[in-house]
């Protein structure tokens, strides 16, 4: 029984800090990054939306920056379009050539949540108890008179 449920909170965790992403996405934005000999990659999160870098250049940056922001006093949970993102249902694809060249690959929250729902819905399923088919359903025979 433990076990059960230990396996399924594990399979819960990403559908949590999901919501919770996606939830303080709406206000606030913010990335990770780290830097190295003219080559940095970098995570960040706004409107609704994981993001992934990698970029390069004379100008990159080095070691690590944390930064958070405030996005807008009115929440905005679906992502932004621009005339250099190419953009479909949240998903988009960005590269910059330039001196300092960037990609970045956008990913919405609610298809993470899609995703891992589907995995803790596989193996809710698959940790769940058999039921012994003898014992499952008792039923008297009724006696003939």
């Amino acid at each position: 029984m433990v076990k059960r449920w230990l396996i399924r909170s594990v399979f819960m965790l990403p559908i949590v800090v999901c919501v919770v992403g996606w939830a303080w996405s709406g206000w606030y934005g913010g990335w990770i990054a780290f830097g190295h000999r003219g080559y940095a990659a970098g995570c960040s999160q706004d409107n609704g939306t994981a993001r992934m870098t990698v970029s390069g250049g004379p100008h990159a940056i080095e070691g690590w920056i944390i930064h958070f922001y405030r996005l807008s006093p009115s929440p905005q949970f679906w992502p932004l379009t621009s005339s250099s993102t190419h953009c479909y249902l949240g998903f988009s694809v960005i590269h910059e050539a330039a001196p300092d060249w960037s990609t970045s690959m956008s990913v919405p929250y609610w298809s993470l949540l899609l995703v891992f729902g589907g995995l803790l819905f596989l193996v809710w399923r698959m940790t769940r108890p058999k039921n012994d088919p003898r014992t499952a359903f008792p039923v008297e025979v009724k006696a003939k008179a």
